[in-house]
């Protein structure tokens, strides 16, 4: 399966060099993630990312257009952010627990008896 990145007002392929040319001359990008990053990073224009199964049939275009890579780019970004907050988050978490348990193993729980041992009945019976 080959992946290429197409200029849809030209119809040429971007090669290795990030040069637009013939079909022949085109760079395989691998993974449809890392060709759409490259678009993204890039700011590549109306551009497609193909899926070259082999098969016209199958193949799969995905068309890549500005304002949808400003849309990416402000996701990317949000993501970023969201996962650093995580990691914060995670930590702080972490030293919580760490204290937690800290706290437990320099306070152990002791069990105390609830009744005191004049107030046991002496004999078998209950209600004596």
């Amino acid at each position: 399966m080959d992946i290429f990145i197409q200029n849809l007002e030209s119809g040429l392929f971007l090669d290795a060099a990030s040069q637009w040319g013939p079909r022949e001359r085109a760079y395989d990008f691998r993974t449809a993630a890392f060709a759409i990053d490259l678009c993204i990073l890039r700011r590549l224009r109306k551009v497609r990312v193909i899926i070259n199964s082999g098969n016209p049939v199958t193949d799969i275009s995905l068309e890549v257009r500005g304002a949808e890579q400003a849309a990416l780019r402000g996701a990317m970004t949000r993501n970023e952010q969201l996962r650093e907050q995580q990691r914060i988050l995670t930590a702080q978490l972490d030293a919580v627990r760490a204290e937690q348990k800290e706290s437990k193993r320099r306070f152990p729980f002791k069990r105390k008896s609830v009744a005191k041992e004049d107030d046991r009945p002496a004999t078998g019976d209950p209600g004596a």
